[in-house]
């Protein structure tokens, strides 16, 4: 069984008032271990929680692209969820869905490209000259 940090910080700081030596530096080097190790589990704490906070930021953003359910819309499971509460990504983390973000993208990427190449076959065909200019201009101004 593994101690926790809170119990092994507490033993230390015990241990340093109880123990004996000449010049007291095994008790000063114990207390000092003691406020060292709150300061990292402090640490690391904040490091956790600012990565949970995140990762459901990005969640949540990509979730909203990708056109996930929305908790608000669904009252008869969810009662009482308002926009806030963001859409339901169920078992998905950060990680995945960017990837099906970045998949999809990519997919409507190949497919305005196919969809160009098209209208670009097209162009010998066609009569009217300002469809053919405005066919032009709207492929510059991709954003």
């Amino acid at each position: 069984m593994r101690t926790s940090t809170e119990t092994l910080i507490a033993a230390m700081r015990i241990l340093s008032q109880d123990i004996q030596s000449e010049d007291g530096v095994v008790s000063a080097a114990t207390a000092e271990a003691a406020q060292r190790l709150e300061e990292q589990s402090a640490k690391i704490k904040r490091l956790r929680d600012g990565i949970a906070k995140q990762s459901l930021e990005i969640e949540q953003t990509c979730g909203k692209v990708l056109d996930y359910p929305w908790f608000k819309d669904d009252q008869k499971n969810f009662p009482g969820a308002t926009e806030k509460d963001g859409v339901c990504v169920g078992d998905h983390v950060a990680e995945t869905i960017a990837a099906e973000l970045a998949r999809k993208y990519t997919e409507a990427i190949e497919h305005i490209k196919r969809l160009e190449e098209a209208g670009d076959a097209m162009e010998p065909w066609c009569s009217n000259c300002q469809i053919t200019l405005n066919w032009n201009k709207s492929k510059e101004a991709k954003p």
